[in-house]
Order: structure tokens, then sequence, then C-alpha cells
């Protein structure tokens, strides 16, 4: 029952991309070109196939998505088993080349550590270099330790230009810190930690410590109750008894305390709290 189950969910899922390709289609030819491309897309989704590929680029260079057609086409001249569409996927990539725009983005001076990214895409290593891109606003952003972030806005609105934005880190002032990052907070964090630990492992051990004298404590005052010969002295049994038990219930309280006090720090030890600036100095803030 379930083979079958699985044979019919199989069977429906290249139905389901037939049909919305073929939505694809028809929107394409009502011009539709948004939503056309969409249902190219889902179809690829459900059931990857290099025809669908090849329509849904067709369908992108209706939108200016030049760079994103323009790799779909190289993809399939690479990968394309058809013989027929895999040459007209080369000719078409070959025509369109000349059209995509290209970006650099440049950071004079490149600082260690850099991060670029391009429409929340990391994009680091291709900084100075030549990026395909589609036609519209794109977002760049760059940032470095040490230095202020720094963002623009990329405005791609000619087929074949190459556009070019800089984006200059300016280091930040001396004792200026980045907001997202306090220097305290880490530390806090990791002694309230450490404490923790120690305090529950150690409580935990002082709590079997006092187990172990209570039951010292029950073979002592065991004897003192069956003590019936001249050689046994039970008055001392029994005051040795009372003082282990005694010694027993303190060691498991004071254990079973710290313990539990060294549980809530090491489980408390992840809250948000960080070292904040005060008007009396600095205070930690945060949710414990």
């Amino acid at each position: 029952m379930i083979a079958l189950a699985l044979a019919r969910a199989a069977a429906a899922e290249p139905n389901a991309a037939d049909a919305t390709f073929q939505r694809g289609r028809d929107l394409m030819e009502q011009k539709q070109y948004a939503a056309a491309c969409d249902a190219f897309e889902q179809s690829q989704r459900l059931d990857p196939e290099p025809g669908t590929l090849f329509n849904l680029a067709d369908c992108e260079v209706q939108l200016g998505k030049l760079a994103t057609a323009w790799a779909h086409y190289r993809e399939l001249e690479r990968n394309d088993t058809n013989e027929e569409r895999r040459q007209a996927s080369a000719q078409l990539a070959a025509q369109l080349a000349p059209r995509v725009p290209k970006l650099v983005i440049v950071v004079p001076p490149k600082p260690a550590k850099l991060h670029v990214q391009l429409d929340g895409t990391d994009v680091t290593a291709l900084v100075g270099v030549q990026i395909p891109i589609d036609l519209g606003d794109h977002a760049v952003a760059a940032g470095a330790p040490g230095f202020r972030d720094a963002s623009a806005t990329a405005q791609i609105h000619d087929e074949g230009k190459v556009v070019r934005v800089t984006l200059r880190l300016d280091p930040l002032d001396a004792g200026e810190a980045p907001a997202e990052q306090p220097a305290m907070a880490a530390p806090a964090t990791n002694l309230r930690r450490r404490i923790g630990i120690i305090g529950t492992w150690s409580g935990a051990g002082t709590a079997v410590a006092g187990l172990v004298v209570g039951t010292f404590a029950w073979t002592t005052w065991h004897r003192a109750t069956n003590c019936n010969d001249a050689s046994c002295d039970r008055v001392s049994l029994s005051h040795d008894a009372r003082v282990l038990g005694d010694v027993s219930t303190a060691l498991v309280v004071v254990g079973l305390a710290a313990a539990g006090a060294g549980v809530y720090l090491w489980k408390t030890s992840e809250s948000a709290a960080q070292v904040v600036p005060d008007r009396a100095g600095v205070a930690i803030v945060g949710r414990f």
C-alpha cells in the first residue's frame, strides 16, 4: 500500500510540472512575462528539465534579467543532451553576452577581513571583478572590523554597460566600537557559565558525600540497637550515629542547594545579557 502511494505521488509530480509548464507557455503568448517566469520556475522545481530551463531563460530575457538568462543558456550549452537545443542555447548565449550589464564593486583601500554583499549574497571574492548582473536596482554593502559599514544602490538601467560602485570604509574613531558587538558581553556570559558548572558539580559531590556519611550513620545506629554483649558500648555507638546523621543531613542540604544554584546559573548563561554604559558606571541588561 505504501509503495503504491509513493508511486502515485511520483507520477503525479511530473503531471503537475507539465501543467505548470503549459501555463507558463500560455502566459508567454499573452506577454504576461512575470507570471510566466513564475510558472516556469515552479515547473522546474517540481520536475527539473532542460526544456523548462530553456523556456525560463527566454522569459527572463523579456523581464530584463539578462545575466540570469545568459547563465541559464550557458548551463544548457554545457549540459543539455538534446543536440538541437544545446546548439540553440550556445547561439543565444553568444548573442546575449554583449547585452549583459556588468557591475564592478571597488573598496579603496581594501581592509583586512572585508566582507561585501550584493543583494544579500556574499561577493567578497568578486571585489574589483566585472560581475554580470540583471537590469534594475541592486543593494551593495561592505564592512570590516575597525571600520564603519558602507552601503550603496547600484542602478543598472542600460544594457551592455559596466557600472562602477565605490564603497569607502571610514575607520572608527578612537574608543568607538560597533554597537552590535559589545566587548564585555561574552566574558560576562562565560564567567556565569563557569561558575554555574563548578557550582553544579561541587554541589552534587557534596550531596553524594552526605549520602555516604548517612550510610555510615545508619550502619552505626543499627549496630547500637543490636548491641547485646559486654564488649559493645551502646551509648557511644548511639552518640556516633546521631553525629553522623546530623553531618549527613547538613551535607545533603548544602549540596543540593549549591547544585540547584549552579544549574540555574549554567542554564541562564546563554541569555542575551550584555554590559552597557550607565550613569553610575556600567549596567548589565538582558533576559535571564
